[in-house]
């Protein structure tokens, strides 16, 4: 039986002891936890490894986290971003979702709702990380199965010496047939299709 994958965790907060609990509080449920007591810090820790989670304040010295959210976004850095904060406005929590934080903590809060949303934000992190290799995956596929019908169709054009009137037909409908082709297997094929049919007690489309 394979273990189950944990996170690498990284704690942004401007109070060392804070830092120091969380960092023990997380352990068990982690692969690693790093700790960071500014953006800048954090931020070289970011250059020196991948992180999956990051845990950060609000409000600290220098940058905010919601500029770090906003930085990591911009970077389009592949992780999942928990913010904290012990001061409530309404105007951060619109923007911290605006910007696609994975949840908003309002301190103090309990581990057992740390642990849950370190959890719903890893999951939610492996879905998209899934569904990105699923589409590159699946773009490699239709190029490469391109690739191989225009090489058939130009065989074809040799060996039987379609007339040129023939051949630019069939260049002009191929793209079309290709994209229904590609459609096709975007939905029947996608694991989020066949993640609703098993839901729905049905089978999934076949590909």
């Amino acid at each position: 039986m394979f273990a189950p994958l944990l996170p690498k965790v990284l704690v942004v907060d401007d109070e060392a002891p804070v830092c120091e609990f969380l960092k023990v509080a997380i352990a068990p449920k982690a692969s690693s936890v790093a700790v960071a007591e500014n953006a800048a810090t954090a931020l070289e820790a970011i250059e020196r490894g991948n992180f999956d989670i990051i845990l950060c304040d609000i409000f600290m010295p220098g940058r905010s986290g919601l500029e770090l959210l906003s930085l990591a976004r911009q970077s389009k850095w592949d992780v999942a971003f928990i913010l904290t904060t012990g001061r409530v406005h309404v105007n951060q929590i619109i923007e911290a979702l605006h910007l696609g934080a994975s949840d908003f903590l309002l301190k103090p809060f309990t581990l057992e709702t740390l642990d849950q949303s370190i959890f719903r934000a890893f999951r939610l992190l492996q879905r998209e990380r899934e569904s990105r290799a699923y589409r590159t995956s699946l773009e490699a596929s239709i190029e490469r199965r391109t690739r191989d019908l225009m090489r058939a169709l130009h065989e074809v054009e040799e060996n039987y010496q379609i007339p040129n009137h023939s051949a630019l037909a069939a260049n002009r409908f191929l793209p079309a047939i290709l994209s229904a082709y590609a459609w096709g297997v975007c939905v029947c094929g996608s694991p989020d299709v066949a993640s609703a049919a098993e839901t729905r007690g049905l089978d999934a489309p076949a590909a």
